[in-house]
């Protein structure tokens, strides 16, 4: 009997850990407020002039059944994709090179042959965050408009606080891959988690979160 309950403690231990969202720190890394809210992504020139070899966004989704889209469209739909959850106060938007924004909260984006795949760092000083660069390289990653969609997303969700998730359906943080170019449930709790509208927002615990239907 002692056996079987702690082999029942161990995988509700094992699963508590391994599915919801996960966090760098329980305060969002920017300082970003209601009355700040925003923060802004900014791709360099060689970004925005790349051309997807295959465009695979499902019909299903707003870009899906146009045929093509491009990287300016793209970024501003993932950006879109963060900016509507309704219980975060979070706002991204897409600017140009040369625009007067606070430059303390800016993600700059830029395409790099000396990386592999795709990386998200975020700057600090002081304990809070002062800007992050995200670098992708060639690849699927950038050939096909989907998976790039899903890296983007990823490693943008690290620019804001987030962690890898252990689990493979339900968050596009996953450590398994990116099935998922779209923000899942255990996403918007993490993001609510760190900018929330509310008190309420962040009362969930980092380990925690709902499993709900994935999107396409």
């Amino acid at each position: 009997m002692m056996k079987k309950t702690k082999r029942w403690f161990m995988i509700f231990v094992i699963c508590s850990f391994s599915f919801g969202f996960r966090v760098m720190k329980k305060e969002n890394p920017w300082g970003l407020s209601k009355d700040d809210p925003v923060l802004y992504v900014r791709p360099c020139t060689a970004a925005l002039s790349h051309n997807f070899k295959t465009f695979d966004i499902p019909d299903s989704d707003e870009f899906g059944g146009s045929g093509e889209a491009t990287m300016l469209e793209v970024l501003e739909s993932v950006a879109s994709d963060f900016t509507s959850i309704e219980s975060s106060f979070l706002q991204i938007e897409v600017i140009n090179e040369g625009d007067t924004v606070n430059e303390d909260h800016v993600v700059d984006f830029c395409i790099s042959a000396n990386k592999s795949g795709g990386s998200g760092t975020l700057e600090w000083h002081n304990k809070t965050a002062k800007g992050c660069e995200i670098e992708m390289s060639g690849g699927d990653h950038l050939d096909a408009s989907r998976n790039f969609a899903g890296l983007f997303a990823h490693e943008l969700g690290h620019c804001l606080g987030l962690l890898h998730a252990q689990d493979s359906k339900h968050s596009v943080m996953s450590y398994f891959g990116l099935d998922r170019f779209r923000l899942q449930m255990d996403d918007k709790m993490g993001v609510t988690y760190l900018y929330p509208n509310d008190s309420v927002g962040n009362s969930e615990e980092p380990t925690f979160g709902l499993s709900c239907s994935p999107r396409e």
